[in-house]
């Protein structure tokens, strides 16, 4: 038998535990997994155009990968290199994890906030999608 359970607030909380507590009485054997918060399938959408957007308006800018980081050899942005190069770069720094499928949604939100901050600097704003 399978069950899962969503505790996202006080009352839920309580009711798993009154449900886990009962549940381990009458069972000789229980294996308890879970799952903390992790970004939503809309999120991760999300994140794929912004990083699409960002790579064009870098390269509209006449900003290359090359050029955003060192002098040299000019290559331009697409949606891959913008996460390699920079998305998972600042999200390391500021998260400490090296892939993206791991930041909950805050993580994800607070490293699109230290992204936006050093991409205003350089003159570029590109929002998070919303829909």
């Amino acid at each position: 038998m399978s069950e899962s359970w969503v505790a996202k607030d006080e009352h839920t909380r309580e009711k798993f535990l009154e449900f886990a507590k009962k549940y381990m009485e009458e069972q000789r054997f229980v294996v308890w997994t879970w799952k903390g918060e992790i970004r939503t399938g809309k999120q991760n959408a999300a994140l794929h155009v912004f990083l699409r957007t960002l790579s064009q308006t870098l390269n509209d800018s006449g900003v290359s990968v090359n050029k955003f980081f060192k002098s040299g050899y000019q290559v331009p942005f697409n949606e891959a290199t913008v996460k390699e190069e920079i998305w998972h770069k600042m999200q390391l720094a500021v998260t400490g994890k090296e892939r993206s499928s791991d930041l909950t949604p805050g993580e994800m939100i607070e490293v699109f906030d230290r992204l936006n901050a050093v991409l205003a600097d350089k003159g570029i704003h590109v929002p998070w999608p919303t829909k």
